[in-house]
């Protein structure tokens, strides 16, 4: 069997980045185009919820950028607990101030 390795890193947050940065790279195209080219009810559907509402309810891309401050908010406490452990620290005061505006690779 296979044995997946994460890095410590949260599966389920980066799956929704994943999805959130789908639809904020212009994924909403290919409904468009699927709609277009088959026009099935749920593509036509699916097209449909592609587009803002005038104030008048709301979409399925109306919530991509409220998701996406969620999962900023959500991944902040694993980015701030990680780099107080690389610097061998135990309270966020105790970084150096070098440290603190250190960029960490979300690798």
């Amino acid at each position: 069997m296979n044995k997946i390795t994460t890095n410590n890193r949260l599966i389920s947050l980066d799956v929704l980045r994943g999805f959130v940065m789908f639809w904020i790279m212009s994924g909403e195209h290919i409904i468009h185009a699927l709609a277009k080219a088959a026009p099935i009810p749920v593509f036509v559907w699916m097209s449909s919820q592609m587009h803002h509402t005038d104030w008048d309810g709301i979409t399925f891309y109306d919530m991509i950028f409220p998701v996406f401050l969620f999962v900023a908010g959500v991944s902040m406490p694993y980015s701030f607990d990680k780099k107080i452990k690389l610097a061998g620290v135990t309270q966020p005061s105790e970084l150096p101030s070098k440290e603190k505006k250190k960029y960490t690779c979300p690798c």
